[in-house]
């Protein structure tokens, strides 16, 4: 998964209160208060080994089903202490891909990140300059990719030749250099996170597995329900602790399913509060009322 995802993963669930008041008396945002809480402390100052593996690991397990981890809480363990955890964690993986690349006897001369992260995040960007012990070059473009993909559109199409499209790369806005004191410091830590990583993503990666199993098999519990005015048949009771109703706005080519609500002794004092709303093609309605029947059955 991407870096993003995880740090917005986190700012969205896992802050206190104590953050979004801070965030909203200094009128800046909660990554803004997150990073300069962050930023106080020391390489390894959080005590904490996190594996961001919070939709899998792309590289270099190549593995989906892996889950993250977080090591060494404590309960002086505070929301900034896992995000400075979570930006060293994002740093030590790509470690292990430049090993990775080394150990396949392919030379690193140089690092170039792109995107909106190292705009936002200029930690981050200290913290891997840190960790990998190399500088680390920030891309003026903020859509270095794209620019990379109309480039190589136009050499195919015989509008640019390659040496015409180097000339059009993206100049480097900002390097960032490693301190010798915090890479000598992320060295060490970086040791026990290469004993983690090994022991959950390829000793014991089945633990994991595990993990992602029960969690499948815990939410096909099905919720009793009771269907009205549905598709080709009238409403069926399903069960006694919710119904579900829709309408189909046919002219527009618009279905929509829902809502659901608790089943009271009076349907009219039942409160109608939305929970679940599926829009699908006319087409398609049937089979979606289905899909939401076979959830109650």
């Amino acid at each position: 998964a991407g870096f993003g995802d995880t740090f917005g993963w986190f700012a969205r669930n896992m802050t206190s209160a104590d953050i979004a008041d801070l965030a909203s008396i200094s009128a800046t945002s909660t990554f803004e208060v997150l990073e300069s809480k962050a930023q106080a402390l020391q390489p390894g100052g959080s005590g904490l080994i996190v594996l961001d593996w919070m939709n899998g690991n792309r590289s270099t397990l190549i593995d989906s089903h892996l889950s993250g981890a977080i090591v060494g809480l404590t309960l002086d363990t505070r929301d900034y202490h896992i995000y400075r955890a979570l930006l060293e964690g994002a740093a030590f993986g790509q470690r292990i891909i430049l090993e990775a690349f080394e150990e396949a006897e392919v030379p690193i001369n140089r690092f170039i990140v792109c995107g909106g992260i190292p705009a936002k995040s200029p930690l981050l960007m200290q913290i891997l300059a840190d960790v990998i012990g190399m500088p680390v070059e920030v891309s003026s473009s903020a859509n270095t990719s794209a620019l990379g993909a109309a480039l190589h559109g136009a050499i195919a199409a015989g509008e640019l030749t390659w040496e015409s499209a180097g000339k059009a790369e993206s100049a480097i806005a900002t390097v960032y250099r490693p301190n010798p004191t915090a890479h000598e410091a992320y060295n060490e830590i970086y040791n026990h996170y290469r004993a983690i990583h090994d022991t959950f993503g390829i000793d014991q990666r089945s633990l994991m597995h595990s993990l992602r199993e029960i969690q499948a098999n815990s939410t096909q519990a099905r919720l009793p329900c009771e269907t009205r005015g549905s598709v080709g048949s009238p409403g069926k009771r399903r069960g006694p602790t919710a119904r579900i109703t829709y309408t189909s706005a046919t002219s527009t080519g618009i279905s929509t399913i829902g809502p659901i609500v608790p089943a009271r002794a009076s349907d009219d004092a039942a409160p109608k509060v939305p929970i679940v709303t599926a829009i699908a093609s006319s087409k398609l309605f049937p089979a979606a009322v289905k899909a939401v029947e076979a959830l109650c059955a």
